[in-house]
């Protein structure tokens, strides 16, 4: 159960971080909405602004998403209904409703074949893996994590595995050995330096703690994920990082209650 917890922290912080280093584009995209005459254009910033739009306000990430496939589908514009369909995914995985995230996720895999869009193929196979882990289908979700892996090696822009190298780190991690698990680490920290993903350097420190934590090492693992609360209440994550001191309490109400109490009132 703590490993779904953690999975879905994890997972919130990848995007919100993301958003985080996009917040001056907000506004930005909010005032051009006002004079984008094209359609294709218009498409395209409310699938931006739905995406930065998770943390602050998740139903404005619905709303946008909506209104964005809506218009895709009158213009027949393929690419922006793909884009919206994983936006409603992403919402609906961050609401907990994971059969109606599976729906979405599917629906955009769909589309990003019919486009030949690998890199985004790429990321709804690690979508649907995260999602069917959550809902307890290990089986389908080494699947799709698996084929996202040979999919993703195979791009010549390798960005996108960064992450599902760590998300599959993170969610199985009894599939590497210590070798495998090193080796994927370091595969991770070098992808990220490549694209100079600071996101993707933070959430491998999650990564890290998870396993850290796996391994009985809990003050080093603790340590990792007080300095990631402290920079999630820092970018103003706060959902995030609500999450984040819930593992934190969790693992140490197990030896300290008191503590606990006192490490997670920190964060509220």
């Amino acid at each position: 159960m703590i490993r779904k917890i953690l999975l879905s922290v994890y997972f919130l912080f990848s995007v919100n971080f993301f958003c985080f280093a996009q917040l001056p584009e907000v506004g930005e995209l909010r005032a051009s909405l006002k004079t984008i005459s094209d359609s294709v254009k218009y498409v395209n910033a409310l699938n931006r602004l739905a995406m930065l739009m998770y943390e602050s306000n998740v139903d404005s990430t619905f709303y946008l998403a909506k209104q964005a496939r809506e218009i895709s589908l009158r213009h027949n514009y393929e690419k922006g209904k793909a884009d919206a369909l994983n936006n409603l995914g992403v919402f609906f995985n961050l609401k907990g409703s994971n059969q109606l995230a599976l729906y979405y996720y599917s629906l955009a895999h769909a589309n990003y074949i019919s486009l030949g869009d690998s890199v985004n193929i790429v990321q709804t196979m690690m979508n649907l893996a995260i999602t069917y882990y959550s809902i307890g289908k290990d089986e389908q979700s080494v699947k799709w994590f698996d084929a996202a892996t040979k999919m993703g090696n195979q791009l010549s822009r390798d960005s996108i595995m960064g992450l599902v190298i760590s998300n599959y780190l993170f969610t199985f991690p009894q599939k590497f050995s210590k070798k495998a698990t090193k080796y994927n680490i370091d595969r991770v920290q070098k992808i990220s330096e490549k694209y100079h993903d600071e996101r993707q350097l933070l959430t491998l420190q999650s990564v890290i703690a998870s396993d850290l934590l796996a391994q009985g090492k809990e003050k080093e693992g603790l340590q990792i994920y007080l300095r990631l609360t402290d920079i999630a209440i820092q970018k103003k994550l706060f959902l995030t990082s609500i999450d984040q001191l819930a593992i934190i309490g969790g693992v140490l109400a197990k030896k300290d209650s008191a503590l606990a109490v006192a490490k997670v009132s920190r964060g509220t």
